[in-house]
């Protein structure tokens, strides 16, 4: 029987994995707090205005921090997903996950994850196939 290694996806679900950990923290660490210690950096405005606009960047802060939140989130399950990956072994809805981590990956504009989690979710899924044609027996 052949063995089909999955390192490449491993390796690449690592790093992808990590990359997503490390962008969630500085997320959080960096850009949120810039956001929530600039403020209001004009002098000459009312304090209703000051107030509106502090009050939108409180926002922005809630919703800066739950992104780096996500893709916290998103790295340990990836990381999950790394160790639990196994070679000649048929993954059931991991490729499909790496997938839709891409996605979402990409409509934050972490291009770097998008890539790395597209590319490892396809090949997973066409390992996946070969898989099931060598274990039918379609293949010597």
């Amino acid at each position: 029987m052949k063995v089909l290694n999955r390192k490449l996806e491993r390796n690449m679900i690592l790093i992808g994995s990590i990359w997503q950990l490390l962008s969630g923290l500085a997320t959080i660490f960096i850009y949120a707090t810039y956001i929530k210690t600039k403020g209001v950096g004009l002098g000459d405005i009312s304090q209703v205005d000051i107030t509106s606009i502090q009050l939108l960047l409180d926002n922005v802060y809630i919703v800066t921090t739950t992104i780096g939140f996500l893709f916290m989130a998103m790295g340990l399950v990836n990381l999950y997903i790394y160790k639990k990956t196994k070679n000649n072994v048929v993954e059931k809805g991991k490729g499909i996950w790496l997938i839709v981590c891409s996605l979402i990956s990409y409509f934050f504009m972490d291009i770097v994850s998008a890539i790395l989690f597209m590319v490892s979710g396809v090949i997973m899924l066409s390992k996946n196939k070969a898989i099931l044609k060598i274990n039918n027996g379609l293949v010597n």
